[in-house]
């Protein structure tokens, strides 16, 4: 009797009351509310499974990136499982990018705790809200990011604006929306700075304007993606 109550609560514990799998394509965001309130957002070429159990609401980001705004719940805390990263909560509001190399972690509102699922001996980080924190997922490297508040997760809007950032990020964020390479040649071209807004559904639109803003050029090579040069 006792095998079979510890068996029928082991499956109580493990079964799922909810799951949902998601995914999204170049340039397209999409928005999921949660049974229990919460809601999602998950960023253009991301991939992202939630499965809510009785003592504990899971998710995992394949790839990509999300923002999660978690409703409060102390007996079933909310995780985000990343490569051999786990955040933690109880109900807050932050953003997951999952681009490698670096996994960024980036706090809205509440705390989030950070922890390694493979060094369990590595500290757990505690963040709180306007904090920001990159880790290398090979190395677990660990460093701080400056992000101001009113910037975290703007692409939920369907835009990001760029103040004078170096091209080189500006060409990454530009591939992923794209889903294509974009390379800048040149070392001291890739930290020219270029201010902008990038509206998310017409990237190459943004990417074609970029010689009227600054000494570039663009070029669409035949093999597929992009070359931004010095004119």
């Amino acid at each position: 009797l006792v095998a079979t109550l510890g068996y029928g609560w082991q499956r109580w514990e493990n079964t799922a009351s909810y799951a949902v799998d998601i995914a999204t394509g170049a340039g397209e965001l999409r928005h999921i509310d949660l049974p229990d309130g919460s809601q999602v957002a998950l960023n253009a070429n991301s991939q992202l499974q939630v499965r809510y159990y009785p003592r504990r609401r899971e998710s995992l980001l394949g790839k990509g990136e999300a923002f999660f705004k978690v409703a409060s719940g102390a007996a079933r805390p909310f995780t985000v499982d990343s490569g051999s990263y786990q955040v933690r909560v109880v109900g807050t509001a932050f953003n997951v990018r999952a681009a490698p190399p670096e996994l960024v972690v980036q706090v809205q509102e509440g705390r989030v705790e950070v922890r390694s699922k493979v060094a369990t001996d590595a500290p757990v980080v505690a963040m709180g809200p306007g904090t920001a924190l990159a880790i290398d997922a090979a190395s677990g490297r660990r460093r701080e990011l400056a992000v101001p508040a009113d910037t975290i997760a703007e692409w939920t809007s369907g835009q990001i604006y760029f103040k004078r950032t170096p091209l080189a990020e500006v060409a990454a964020e530009l591939a992923r929306y794209l889903d294509q390479p974009v390379e800048v040649e040149g070392g001291a071209l890739q930290s020219l700075p270029i201010s902008g807004l990038l509206a998310l559904q017409s990237p190459e639109r943004f990417l074609q304007a970029l010689p009227s803003v600054a000494d570039v050029r663009v070029q669409k090579r035949s093999a597929g993606g992009w070359l931004i040069s010095r004119r």
